[in-house]
């Protein structure tokens, strides 16, 4: 299921919480916030460890699947962060995944952070077979145009209450960079 970002916190209040996260994007304070959103719910749903996985060269997918099929030493949940910089996965990678998502643990979370996904890869077999098992949620950056809008809500959420004019300056003088 496909999720946008300002979705992820309806998405739990509803009790939800998958075997598998799909983050994926180029913005990186959202992409921090969204990830700080599922780590947060993973830790409300009682799971208390994190594993996280850097993914460069010579990487060995079979860790991640003992990891997931692994039981805790003292039994707690864990969280399973991948992060993948590059966004490349070779036929290991799509092998492991697909094995991990064919029954993924109850008791753990698979939270893949990624950057922008093509759409060739969103559209392969394996991806989208990732895709039924989780949620994929895809992290756009803020529009130029949007920006203002953005800054303005974000600081009303902060308890501030901003003048167009400074927003406006804010938005000029911040180029994008959130």
């Amino acid at each position: 299921m496909k999720l946008r970002p300002n979705q992820i916190r309806e998405h739990f209040a509803k009790g939800q919480l998958l075997p598998l996260y799909i983050l994926s994007g180029e913005e990186p304070l959202l992409m921090q916030e969204a990830a700080d959103q599922i780590r947060s719910e993973a830790r409300n749903a009682g799971i208390t460890e994190r594993d996280l996985f850097l993914v460069e060269n010579q990487f060995e997918w079979n860790h991640l699947l003992q990891a997931g099929n692994s039981m805790s030493l003292v039994g707690d949940r864990e969280l399973l962060e991948v992060r993948n910089e590059k966004g490349k996965f070779d036929d290991a990678a799509k092998k492991a995944l697909a094995t991990y998502c064919d029954n993924p643990n109850p008791d753990n979370i698979l939270l893949l952070i990624l950057p922008k996904v093509d759409k060739k890869t969103q559209s392969a077999k394996w991806f989208q077979q990732l895709e039924s098992v989780g949620d994929f949620i895809q992290v756009w950056p803020v529009e130029t145009s949007q920006l203002p809008q953005w800054i303005h809500q974000r600081m009303r959420s902060a308890g501030l209450e901003p003048t167009r004019e400074a927003v406006q300056l804010l938005a000029e003088r911040v180029e994008g960079n959130l």
